[in-house]
């Protein structure tokens, strides 16, 4: 709503909640993405060995149609179980909440991203399947912004978009500095929390476009609860030519010239 009024020209917000907004906006676009994943980790109970274990019991997700049920219901058909049948699903409002739905027992099975995911594995708690490694496309957090204002200031969102760009850089390669910045502003100290976030973060990419197959599966699931928007493409969401115009001009490669894996 920031964005709409004007109050803010940029956001970073995921495709599952941008696209709607752009829906009845046409002004609302996305620039980039740091996600072409799906993320997040199915995490059980240290009761819950098996894939079997969870039949007949309670999942804990964010909310109803959300991406933390879709990522749930796509980590559960992995394992072999049928979402819709062999748990029952229980909305609990925030990543806090889920963590501590499952420390306590209030729920089996749950979702989670780091740091919660430290604590989990400190709790003894199973890790039944890493989303990250099925290659699952779901376009995560998006760079959006109003089209109107990419006419208005082109140069500026130039600049912006080799900001971030210059940012994903220095949280790729300068660990110790990121996880500073992180604790400062996470208000953490615990260092293996630090750096369990570091590590999932650290997988976004150095050239953060938004992919359009990823984003045709965030339409995808959109649709099924929504049939208007499987007449949409994944293009009327996305205007890459900043960031094209920036990878062109070789700055990006020039930042990794001495980076191995970027």
């Amino acid at each position: 709503m920031a964005l709409i009024a004007n109050e803010v020209d940029l956001a970073i917000m995921s495709a599952f909640l941008m696209i709607p907004v752009s829906v009845q906006n046409r002004d609302v676009v996305m620039l980039g993405g740091f996600s072409r994943y799906a993320t997040m980790t199915l995490v059980a109970r240290p009761e819950i060995r098996m894939a079997r274990d969870l039949k007949g019991k309670i999942f804990g997700i964010q909310r109803p149609g959300d991406a933390y049920e879709k990522n749930a219901r796509i980590g559960l058909r992995h394992l072999g179980l049928d979402p819709d049948k062999h748990v029952s699903f229980l909305s609990l409002g925030t990543n806090d909440v889920m963590w501590t739905a499952l420390q306590t027992g209030r729920v089996a099975a749950t979702v989670l991203s780091p740091p919660q995911t430290l604590f989990a594995r400190k709790a003894g708690m199973n890790f039944l399947v890493d989303l990250t490694d099925l290659k699952v496309e779901y376009q995560g957090s998006t760079i959006t912004t109003r089209r109107s204002f990419i006419q208005r200031y082109p140069n500026l969102t130039y600049r912006t978009m080799r900001a971030i760009v210059r940012g994903v850089h220095l949280f790729k390669t300068r660990k110790e500095d990121t996880m500073r910045i992180l604790g400062k502003f996470l208000d953490m100290k615990d260092r293996e929390a630090l750096e369990e976030s570091w590590v999932y973060a650290a997988k976004m990419p150095a050239k953060p476009y938004a992919v359009e197959s990823a984003v045709q599966s965030v339409i995808n699931h959109l649709a099924d609860g929504d049939p208007k928007f499987a007449k949409y493409k994944p293009a009327e969401f996305v205007d890459s030519g900043p960031l094209a115009e920036l990878d062109k001009s070789g700055t990006i490669d020039r930042l990794y010239a001495d980076v191995k894996g970027k």
